[in-house]
């Protein structure tokens, strides 16, 4: 497809690809974040033996979990994004190439009108004429 001058509605299949594989290399940075965060943990004596401390570290604890999950469904979001933005590039471009294929002459000779086999449906397939009327039908013509 190309772009036209001007405002436009022109989908451009390739920006959509390229910007699946964006969010493709988000979601594999989102799941090296996930599996870091799965794998640390914080000691009892992460943030000292003090008291304000020792509450600092519990607060950490508690919304470690959470942020977990938060990550996880990230993740999780990201990578069906990508794979719908794919998806939809792959339909823009079955259903181009759908249009295009009703307005092209088949290959087997519908370019000579030879064969009434194209898949145009505006060129009418090819008939014997009459003599006397050039081919004309007032049924067919019209």
């Amino acid at each position: 497809m190309t772009a036209a001058l001007g405002p436009s509605y022109t989908v451009v299949t390739d920006e959509l690809r390229n910007h699946a594989n964006i969010v493709s290399q988000l979601t594999g940075q989102m799941g090296q974040t996930l599996g870091t965060a799965q794998s640390s943990s914080l000691a009892g004596q992460a943030f000292g033996e003090i008291a304000v401390a020792l509450a600092f570290a519990n607060l950490i604890k508690t919304v470690a979990t959470p942020g977990i999950s938060a990550l996880s469904q990230a993740q999780s979001m990201l990578s069906t994004v990508d794979k719908t933005i794919s998806t939809t590039a792959a339909n823009y471009d079955s259903v181009e190439q759908s249009n295009q294929n009703r307005f092209l002459p088949s290959i087997t000779g519908s370019l000579t009108g030879t064969s009434s086999t194209s898949t145009n449906p505006l060129i009418k397939p090819t008939t014997t004429t009459k003599a006397g009327n050039n081919g004309a039908s007032l049924l067919t013509d019209v």
